[in-house]
C-alpha cells in the first residue's frame, strides 16, 4: 500500500483500490500473500514488467494529476490488460505531441475517428485490432 500511495500520501484505500481496478492489477494484488500489504522488493523485483507498469499507472491515477504524460506506458503489458488500462484512460483528454508541439487533442475515441497521427500510432500499437473499434 505504501508504494501505491507514493504519488499521493493522503490517498485513502478506496482511491487506491479504484486506481488498481482501473488498470487491472487489483485482483493480482489481492492474490499476493499479504494482499495490499505485501512487500514487492526493491524496485518491484517480485513483479513482472507489466505488473510494475500497472502499479506505476495506478499510483499516478490515484493522484489525479491535471496533466499526465505517458510514453510507452503499457509496453510490457499484455493486450487484454492494455485494453483495460486504455479504457480507464479513455475518460482523460489526450494530447499527441510531436517535437514538443500538440498536434492532436481529444478523447481516445474522438482521436480515432479523426483518423490522424493518433489513429496511426494506435493501429501500430494494437496491431489493427481493438474491441472498442468493433
Amino acid at each position: 500500500m505504501e508504494n501505491l500511495r507514493y504519488a499521493k500520501l493522503s490517498a485513502i484505500y478506496q482511491e487506491i483500490f479504484a486506481a488498481c481496478r482501473a488498470v487491472a492489477i487489483h485482483e493480482k494484488i489481492l492474490g499476493f500473500t499479504d494482499g495490499y500489504n505485501s512487500k514487492v522488493g526493491e524496485q518491484g523485483v517480485k513483479l513482472s514488467g507489466g505488473e510494475r507498469q500497472c502499479m506505476a499507472i495506478a499510483r499516478v491515477l490515484s493522484k489525479d494529476p491535471p496533466i499526465l504524460i505517458l510514453d510507452e506506458a503499457t509496453s510490457a503489458v499484455d493486450m487484454s490488460t492494455e485494453s483495460e488500462i486504455l479504457l480507464a484512460l479513455d475518460m482523460l483528454k489526450t494530447k499527441l505531441l510531436d517535437e514538443g508541439r500538440i498536434v492532436e487533442r481529444g478523447m481516445h475515441q474522438e482521436l480515432l475517428e479523426l483518423g490522424g497521427r493518433y489513429k496511426s500510432l494506435w493501429i501500430k500499437q494494437v496491431g489493427g485490432y481493438s474491441e472498442s473499434q468493433n
